[in-house]
């Protein structure tokens, strides 16, 4: 069955059972004025997590796994939540390439992600 735009708008009990982080970068200066960057979390709320793809790709002698993630989150009103921030799930980091307010009705937040692990090559 093909899906109605409003469907994309509803949330099922139990949908959202992942708690998570959104974190963004904060550059701060350490006592030598050097500058430091640092992960803070702004928002906790929980989230239907998908894999949408994933691909194995070697580079500067490693074999690294990308995989694409989208995470379903109730609107959170009163923060902006944009690429270039991540997304802490559990020990695994989702790093956040856009967030798309469904059908523009600020009900509704898909956070299109990339999960990337690196392992070594033999």
């Amino acid at each position: 069955p093909v899906k109605s735009p409003e469907d994309l708008l509803r949330i099922q009990p139990g949908e959202l059972r992942h708690q998570v982080q959104i974190q963004q970068v904060e550059t701060t200066q350490s006592s030598t004025g050097a500058p430091s960057q640092t992960w803070d979390t702004f928002l906790t709320t929980m989230a239907a997590i998908s894999t949408q793809s994933s691909k194995e790709v070697y580079q500067a002698s490693q074999f690294t796994a990308q995989v694409s993630h989208v995470l379903k989150i109730r609107w959170p009103a009163g923060v902006t939540i944009q690429g270039g921030q991540q997304v802490l799930f559990g020990s695994r980091i989702f790093k956040l390439q856009t967030a798309e307010n469904v059908l523009e009705r600020n009900r509704v937040l898909l956070l299109h992600c990339l999960e990337i692990n690196g392992v070594q090559g033999q």
